[in-house]
């Protein structure tokens, strides 16, 4: 991938051989919110005859798709990134594409995933699907609003402070939720640490992996050192986040920042 990280076609195409079986890309990444080209690589795959299944958990219900119109074979979404119960999720499979089961025994879901259904994960989860489907570009345009906001604020009023990830902060590059930042002389974990104190979460890269000491692997893709892959900060927002607690949580990053930097033995004199 490039250094905004979007796919290589042209690495893509050559990879797509006659013993390619499976093309699996995220549609928005969850560390820099960059929205892949996904129609583009379904078209490719189509070309080559090879499976396209792509994760949507960061942009399903955010921004609008059709796995139609996308050449969708497979596609992974989720409860809890959409404001829904954690531990329950699906998986579009289109009519005619054939999966093993996940394991053996029983008949359920077409003898694909046998056991006892989680139906208030079910429930709440389709409930949530609901309701974020109403209104999905109003909502996607709200969220963008506050989220260029919160980036030119910070950006303009934090020395040496730079956006990780797509530059073009438009819908159909960047998902409307996602802020990727890095700030130069101090390390993301310290930030972390003391933004938590002022009730801010956030993470240096993935959520799954906000305990970790190690540099995020998708800025280190980007070719970022490891010293600024440290510096980075990742923040998402929601239809639910306000005004009010944008600014609450700009101030609070300059106090640390500053505060961080004036003890960092990396902090340029």
């Amino acid at each position: 991938m490039d250094k905004e990280g979007f796919i290589d076609f042209e690495q893509l195409e050559k990879e797509l051989d006659d013993q390619a079986l499976l093309v699996s890309v995220i549609h928005g990444n969850n560390e820099i919110g960059a929205i892949q080209d996904i129609k583009r690589i379904g078209k490719l795959c189509k070309k080559h005859n090879v499976v396209f299944h792509t994760d949507a958990t960061q942009s399903f219900c955010k921004i609008p798709l059709d796995v139609n119109d996308i050449h969708i074979d497979m596609l992974t979404m989720n409860g809890h990134k959409l404001h829904g119960p954690k531990g329950i999720g699906a998986l579009y499979i289109k009519s005619g594409i054939k999966i093993d089961p996940l394991y053996g025994g029983g008949a359920h879901e077409f003898r694909l995933r046998p056991g006892t259904h989680n139906v208030p994960g079910i429930v709440g989860f389709a409930k949530a699907v609901e309701i974020q489907q109403k209104d999905i570009q109003k909502n996607a345009k709200q969220v963008k609003e506050l989220r260029d906001y919160m980036v030119k604020r910070l950006c303009d009023e934090i020395e040496e402070c730079y956006l990780n990830g797509p530059q073009d902060l438009s819908l159909d590059k960047r998902l409307p939720n996602n802020i990727n930042l890095r700030f130069s002389y101090i390390e993301g974990e310290s930030l972390l640490f003391r933004l938590s104190d002022f009730g801010i979460m956030a993470s240096t890269g993935s959520a799954c992996s906000s305990a970790s000491l190690k540099p995020s692997h998708v800025l280190l893709a980007l070719g970022l050192p490891h010293e600024k892959a440290h510096g980075s900060l990742r923040l998402t927002l929601s239809k639910y986040t306000t005004k009010e607690e944008v600014d609450y949580a700009v101030e609070k990053i300059k106090k640390v920042v500053e505060e961080l930097r004036e003890i960092s033995p990396l902090t340029k004199r």
